[in-house]
């Protein structure tokens, strides 16, 4: 729908935030040459609905900035 989601957890192997009431996150010092980044519903109901968890592989190299929006889908009930 394209609305932000508050209370996704966003997490890498060593590092772990959830996202603001506009939908973002900021995390300093997860300067890593690449790595696979989690977006999961860990508060279910609360933000709207449940959904689906998405990893995507992020080469820190070329996206140290803005990683840009990142669509979760609901959950089929």
């Amino acid at each position: 729908e394209g609305n932000p989601i508050k209370g996704i957890e966003v997490s890498t192997m060593n590092e772990t935030t959830l996202t603001s009431d506009d939908g973002r996150f900021y995390v300093e010092g997860w300067r890593l040459d690449s790595e696979e980044v989690k977006f999961e519903d860990i508060d279910g109901e609360a933000n709207g609905g449940v959904f689906k968890t998405q990893d995507i592989y992020i080469d820190w190299r070329e996206n140290y900035a803005d990683l840009g929006d990142v669509e979760l889908e609901k959950k089929d009930k």
